[in-house]
């Protein structure tokens, strides 16, 4: 797993202690023996103010970001939307967003 802040850097120390870092991205991976490798980003935003999430481009192989779920739609798009590492991605207040690694 790696974790990232709001402008796609790695998580340091000092920004898992600091009570004004409130928004984050996960990224977990499987770990398969017969199958591919499987990656998933999870991106929380955990204050009401919505903020510009910069999708990190440190992850290794990564070339695109495909949107799975994101808890701000009412009712799930037909279609996802496909981003690039380093794309800025608006987040409304108090939201996740997830995302299929590729």
């Amino acid at each position: 797993m790696d974790w990232f802040d709001q402008n796609g850097e790695t998580m340091e120390p000092e920004k898992w202690t600091d009570p004004g870092n409130r928004t984050l991205q996960y990224v977990a991976a499987s770990t398969p023996v017969d199958e591919p490798l499987n990656r998933v980003l999870l991106v929380v935003h955990g204050t009401e103010t919505p903020i510009d999430v910069t999708l990190p481009d440190a992850i290794e192989g990564a070339t695109a970001f495909v949107s799975l779920w994101s808890s701000a739609d009412e009712h799930p798009d037909v279609e996802s939307e496909t981003f690039a590492p380093g794309d800025v991605l608006p987040m409304p207040g108090t939201s996740m967003r997830l995302f299929r690694v590729e």
